[in-house]
This record gives structure tokens, sequence and C-alpha cells, in this order.
């Protein structure tokens, strides 16, 4: 009997795989999606985190779509939106009828997205070593990120897009793409013109030849706008860019790179400062074997840094200058993610990078403290802004200039010409802040019919014009917005011409002082002889500062020495009839460890009333320049309604604050 031959399985007898195939196209694809998920369950409970600067995108979007023009103020051409590409995006959404601030939030979502899919799907189903780590880790953070997240409406998230076409372009050798991303990060944001440059050098040493025909792509998207902007506003970068740098180097916009990054790495996540940090030297174990990529931006990240740091920018302000270095630092660390199976072993290596992947979104997820912190003030703002611009809309004329110190929720809600005291829209104001550190001059260069302030925030403009002699005649309250001792905003109206109220009220304070006859005009002799800091042992008390040093050397006058605005000296020997006082002349010297051209001081004061109970105090805070030699302050005080108030002035406390500083107070003296 003839043996029987063995059976063979047809194809469809092969049992099918219990096991999913993790590099398969499906599966990539439902990685992605997961992750766009995490995406967006980050960004939703930050989607009405009223980030101003988006809503100025929005009003050049809408003025884009509806008149034909990009300027934020119609008839007055200016480029203050520091994003081509996302202004032109919400513009074409303003054009198709959709809310223009919805659309751009969605629009970041949209970038995150196509972004997280270009990493996983371009990598994970391809047999290519370890580079499927380093792009799930990449993508992982920015999913889980709320500092991204924060971002949105912005043009972030273009900005990251943009740099994970250029990555992957570069690491796969399409340098055409890459060229073309580059020129398109150019339209994203100014600093995107560094990867441009840097892609040039970088492209000839891959190479080995001179890039030429190909980065001629990078022409392509940025020559029709170059031509279009400075023929339209005489220039191809935002105004933007001079008006930070000015505000940075001005001493009263506190906050560089460096203090950015700080906040970034260990106040959002301090683990995942710590991780990058450990990642980064592992990456560096491995610097012989990095992809081109991540030579290219570890260059734009520190010429971009150090550029920052140098040009002042304040950068806390604007904390979105954060998100590139964080794509960097992530790019970077993918690199010592990627090579833990060859440091580690390929099994432990793999475990311990997968559970990096794992772990560190998710505590990232949840550590949206430094965003957070100040998000419910924030909103309330939002509020109280839109009341405003809506009682603006139905009382003020057409034609009425209002002045704000944030213009895009005002400048959306309002409909009005906006005078921005940041000087973001107005370079002149921005000029006088950084050339005379003056944070009043604004109002006689433009005299808005409408002044908007929000308090606490602008307590120091507010200071600052309440003492000017007959601002409070002039710019009278007509509206309050807010509750009192919380967010509130105080809408005032041009009442007169300031200078003919000054003459008034100067007129009256005179009248005031002369009735008093000789014996104000002594004791003000005798205040300002007991104030000669030289000829005394003993000088005030302090009160209760315990980061503030003072010191008396005679001959040489007061020492302040303060790292915080916590640190005051109270001078008490002052008694003199309030009227009599109009200015209080500091005479002092100023040195500071900081590249700023000025530092804020405070000066505030007590008395009594007619009645002789304590008043409310009245404060000023007031630029003064650093490493200038002596110099002589003005502090004008006659018009602070406080003051006004007041029937005499028994003590003025000196604080400097906002930079650490060297403060010798030769000199206070009572001007009448």
């Amino acid at each position: 009997m003839p043996s029987e031959s063995p059976r063979i399985d047809s194809p469809s007898d092969t049992p099918e795989p219990t096991t999913p195939d993790w590099r398969s196209p499906w599966f990539a694809a439902g990685l992605a999606l997961g992750l766009c998920l995490v995406a967006l369950a980050t960004a939703l409970p930050l989607r009405d985190l009223p980030v101003d600067d988006k809503f100025i995108v929005a009003v050049y979007a809408r003025n884009i779509a509806e008149h034909g023009e990009w300027a934020f103020n119609l008839g007055e051409p200016l480029n203050a939106s520091t994003s081509t590409l996302n202004t032109l995006l919400g513009a074409a959404a303003g054009l198709l009828g959709l809310p223009i601030p919805a659309a751009l939030w969605w629009i970041s979502l949209a970038a995150t997205a196509i972004a997280i899919f270009l990493l996983i799907g371009l990598t994970l189903p391809m047999p290519s070593g370890t580079l499927w780590l380093r792009c799930l880790w990449v993508s992982a953070l920015i999913a889980a990120s709320p500092f991204i997240a924060g971002t949105y409406g912005l043009e972030s998230s273009l900005f990251i897009l943009a740099m994970v076409i250029i990555g992957l372009a570069v690491d796969r050798g399409q340098w055409s793409l890459a060229f073309i991303a580059a020129g398109l990060i150019c339209l994203v944001r100014g600093e995107g013109v560094l990867i441009a440059a840097l892609l040039f050098p970088v492209a000839w040493i891959a190479r080995r030849r001179i890039p030429l025909p190909v980065a001629l792509w990078t022409l392509v998207p940025t020559v029709p706008w170059a031509l279009f902007s400075w023929w339209q506003f005489g220039t191809a970068l935002p105004s933007t860019l001079a008006a930070k740098r000015l505000q940075g180097s001005s001493g009263m916009f506190p906050g560089d790179i460096t203090e950015l990054l700080g906040h970034l790495l260990m106040d959002i996540s301090p683990a995942l400062g710590i991780t990058l940090a450990g990642l980064a030297i592992m990456a560096l174990a491995q610097v012989r074997r990095w992809p081109p990529s991540v030579y290219l931006f570890a260059l734009f990240a520190l010429i971009a840094g150090a550029l920052l740091w140098l040009w002042q920018i304040p950068a806390t302000s604007y904390f979105w200058y954060g998100v590139p270095f964080l794509v960097v630092a992530l790019w970077i660390s993918g690199e010592g993610i990627a090579a833990m199976p060859t440091l580690l072993g390929p099994r432990s290596g793999l475990v311990v990078a997968l559970a990096l992947i794992a772990v560190i979104p998710w505590l990232e997820s949840g550590q949206a403290t430094w965003l957070q912190s100040g998000y419910e003030p924030k909103r309330i703002e939002a509020t109280l802004y839109r009341e405003a611009g809506q009682w603006v809309d139905a009382h003020a004329e057409p034609g009425a200039s209002v002045a704000v110190t944030e213009i895009g929720q005002n400048g959306w809600h309002m409909r009005r010409r906006l005078i921005d005291l940041a000087g973001l829209i107005s370079p002149e104001i921005s000029v006088a802040i950084h050339r005379d550190l003056d944070l009043t001059g604004w109002i006689r260069l433009e005299e808005p019919d409408l002044i908007l302030l929000r308090l606490p925030n602008d307590r120091i403009v507010q200071n600052a014009l309440l003492g000017l002699p007959g601002f409070a005649i002039a710019h009278q309250t007509i509206e309050t917005f807010g509750e009192p001792g919380g967010v509130q905003m105080t809408l005032r109206s041009r009442t007169r011409p300031l200078s003919e109220a000054a003459e008034e009220f100067e007129r009256e304070r005179r009248a005031r002082l002369a009735a008093l006859g000789d014996s104000a005009s002594a004791e003000l002799a005798e205040a300002n002889a007991r104030m000669n800091f030289a000829e005394r042992d003993e000088v005030g008390r302090l009160a209760p500062a315990d980061d503030l040093t003072v010191t008396h050397e005679a001959g040489e006058g007061l020492i302040l020495e303060t790292g915080g605005s916590d640190g005051y000296l109270w001078l008490p020997w002052i008694s003199v009839p309030a009227c009599a006082v109009g200015t209080i002349r500091l005479t002092l010297d100023v040195e500071a460890p900081t590249r700023h051209r000025g530092m804020m001081l405070q000066v505030l004061w007590r008395g009594t009333d007619a009645e002789g109970a304590v008043a409310p105090y009245g404060m000023i805070e007031y630029p003064v320049p650093i490493n200038a030699g002596p110099v002589e302050v003005d502090v004008t005080v006659a018009g602070h309604p406080q003051m006004c108030a007041l029937d005499r002035l028994w003590r003025l406390r000196i604080t400097p604050w906002n930079r650490e500083a060297r403060v010798r107070l030769v000199r206070v003296e009572l001007i009448p």
C-alpha cells in the first residue's frame, strides 16, 4: 500500500496571526490618531485661554477679509502681525464666513495633528533602525504639552509643523522639500529665516556640493511677500520685533529667554526638564551618529537664543517664543531615546525608552501650573474686555481713539482706532519709552479720546498718569468694569486738553499754598534739611525686608540693595503740608548687573487728612536709568488724587524693584 504523501496546507489554511503587526501602516495610523486625541484633550481645557496676541492676528485677518487692508487701525498700513502665514489663513477663514479666533485655534490643532501624522506615519512602518523611537518621543511630547496647547491660535503649531517637515526631509535627503518648507517657515515667523540660512551649509556638507539649485525653492514663498512688504510697509520684517527690542532694553518689561526656558522646563514639568537633560547627555554620546537635522536644529536654537538674549526680547511676556526651543530639545533628546537600545542593550533599552515615552507625556499633561496660575484673572479680563468693547461700540464716536495696554482683545471688540501703550502698533511710543524712559509722553503726543486701564496689571501706568498735574481733571472716569479689589477696568474720557487742566490745577494749588503763608515754606525747608543723609547717623527704619540691605555711609547716602520687590525703606521724619509738595526729587546712583537701560523705583507716601485720620496711601512707580552716574529723578506727585486728599504728608517710602540693583540714595528733596 503506497504511503500517504504529507499534507501541504494551502494559504487559506494558515492560521491568522494573533498579535498586531506594529510595523504596519494601520498600526501607525492608529497610534497617530491616538496621539492627536491626546493633543485635543490637552488643548480643550485651555481653549479659551485669552492670549491677547492671537486677537491681534484676528484683527488683521478681519481687516484683510472685510476691507482688503493689511492694517490694525484701518487707513494706517503697518505690519504688527508676527506671522504672515497665520494671518493669511485667518483671513481665508474670514472670507469663508467662519469665526476667525475659533478658526485660528482649529488651524493650530490641525497643524499639530499633521505634524504627529508625519512623524509617526513616515517612520513607524519602516524598518529604519530606532528612528521611530525618536519620532514617537517627539510626537508624544508635542501632543501632551500644555505649553504648546496654550499657544493655539498663534503661529507656534505652524512653526512646529514646518520644523517637522524640514527635519524629516533633511534626514531622508529630500532637499527640495526641505528648502520649500524653509521658505514657508520664514512666513510663519521671523526667526524661521535662521533655519533657512543654516539649511544651506547643512545641505552643502551632506550633499558634498553647493545646493544652489534646490536652495532656490526657498525663494518661491518668500520673495512675493518680501516685495509686497517692502512696497507697503518699507520693511520685510514685522514692526513688532523692533518694539519688543525697545521694550526689553528699557528695563520695564522684565524676563529674557533664559528665564523663559527655566519656566518652560521646570515650572511646567520638572520631570520633563530632568529627563531632557539626561537624554541630552545620552545624545551627546552619539554625536558622531547624529543625522543632519539634529545639527541644523541645534545650531538654530543656539543662534536664535543668543539673538533673543542680546536683543533683550522680554520673552516671558511673549512665552510662545519658547516653542521652537522646546521642539529642538525634544528633537535632540530623541537621539538619546533612539540610542538606548544600543547603550543599554536591545531589550532593556527598548523597555526604558518606551516607558519614558509613555510616562513623561502623561506627567507633562498634568503639569500646566505655569499657564494656569494666571488663567482665572485672564479669563475675567477677557470678559471685561468684551464688556468694555461693547460699551465703547455703543457710546463712543466712530472716529474716537482709545489708549490701551493690550490691543488684541480691545481691537477685536471695539472697532476703534487704538493707541498701543506698549508700542506694538504705535512705534513712536516704544521709541519714547526706550529713549526717555517715559511712561506718559504718549498722552501729549496722541491726546486720546478714551483711556482704558486694567487693574492691578496697569497700576504702573495709572499711577504715572495720576502724577501728571491736571490729569484727573482732563481725563475723568466715565465707566468701571469689574469688582473693586479684583480684576477691574476703568474707562476715562478726555474732557479738555491736559495742558489747560494742568494750568488750572496749578493755580488752585498755589492758592492753597499761599493761604498757609511762610509757615509752609519753613516746614518744607526743615524737612529737606533733615533728609540730608550725609549729616545723619541714624536714617529711617527697615520694614520688613529680608532681601533689602541699607547702610549709611557718611557723605555717600543710603545704599539700598535688593533682589526683589519686597524690600523697602521708610523715611518717617517728614511732616509738611501736603499742598506744599509738588515734586519729590531723588538724587541717586543706580548700579545693577543688567543689560537694561533702566529699572523701576517705587515712591509711596502716607499722611493724614483734614480730620487727622490716616488717609489712603499714594504710589508712583517711576523709571530711572541704570549706570548713568548720579542722577536727579523728579517724581511729580502734585496731581495725584491721594496726595491731594492729604492735609499733611508725614512719611515716604522708597523701593527699588524688578531688577537686582544697588541704589545709592544720596538725597530726597521736596520741591514746592
